[in-house]
């Protein structure tokens, strides 16, 4: 049997009703200490005296069941992230056997790309990227992948320290000092929300690495840019990448320029003026045209 038949076959099990749940309860009183037991109504279900108790204990049952399913699910994504770098190696493997020239081997690494992305139904880049996060983890980081199948991390985790990881590597740390991050920041995942993640690592390259700083800051001014994302009802997003300087100076000109619109003369908040004089400016149109302008002086 495969390992897609296998993981077909996998099962979960079914909820039972809650209220077959609960009618385990019901003949209990709502309250401990509110009925003197007696043979008649002692009757304790599983260790519960009262409904109050039943119902704690099904609060506890879930929140377990969860803990349990979140362990399932890293598992899981560890999984994944073999199978992935498998379809990778395979691909490429592939090539070679077929006699195929670089350029060839890239169109058959796109087609790969371009089914994996349909599988999963995610964009074709956010597949690309899987691709290469799969073979950082299984090649490069056994521990992160280690924690992954173990349950304790999650599959957002693994992807920052990836990306941290990989820069160290990027400007030729030593794998052994490599590996010794990699523990540092798993350490500093349990207990972390995501996000207080993300700056732990952060900050802990920086003072662990500080030669990483203008590396990383070199290449995030390398992927400043604009992107249109559309909306519903007619409209649409429109987004800047760029450096810090640059837009804190482009939201204080607009935010300056729109209040100085304000007035009694004027109906639009301070968050429709910034919008339409972003527009007007990126239009090389003039306020006058768009209706933005002091109000009268008297």
């Amino acid at each position: 049997m495969s390992v897609a038949d296998r993981v077909s076959a996998l099962t979960l099990p079914v909820l039972e009703s809650l209220e077959d749940r609960l009618a385990e309860f019901t003949h209990l009183p709502t309250r401990p200490g509110l009925i003197t037991p007696t043979p008649e109504n002692s009757g304790v279900v599983g260790g519960v005296g009262s409904q109050v108790e039943g119902v704690q204990l099904l609060m506890e049952e879930c929140l377990n069941t969860v803990t349990a399913l979140r362990r399932h699910q890293n598992h899981c994504a560890a999984l994944l992230l073999r199978v992935v770098e498998r379809l990778d190696t395979v691909a490429a493997l592939e090539g070679e056997l077929q006699g195929l020239d670089p350029w060839q081997r890239g169109r058959a690494f796109d087609q790969v790309r371009a089914e994996l992305a349909v599988v999963l139904s995610i964009p074709e880049g956010t597949a690309e990227q899987l691709m290469i996060h799969a073979k950082s983890l299984v090649h490069s980081l056994p521990h992160t992948l280690g924690a992954m199948e173990g349950g304790e991390l999650g599959w957002e985790f693994a992807v920052v320290i990836a990306e941290e990881t990989e820069l160290l590597r990027s400007i030729g740390v030593e794998d052994t000092s490599v590996e010794s991050f990699e523990q540092t920041l798993l350490s500093k995942a349990w207990g972390s929300t995501l996000r207080s993640f993300k700056d732990k690592a952060r900050r802990s390259r920086e003072r662990l690495h500080p030669e990483t700083i203008p590396e990383r800051t070199l290449r995030a001014y390398t992927d400043r840019r604009i992107q249109k994302s559309r909306a519903s009802d007619g409209m649409s997003w429109l987004s800047l990448y760029a450096p810090a300087p640059t837009i804190e100076a482009v939201w204080d000109h607009c935010t300056l320029t729109a209040t100085a619109a304000q007035g009694p003369h004027e109906e639009r908040t301070l968050t429709q003026l910034r919008a339409d004089i972003v527009a007007t400016l990126l239009l090389n149109q003039t306020m006058d045209e768009n209706h933005i302008h002091r109000p009268p002086t008297t």
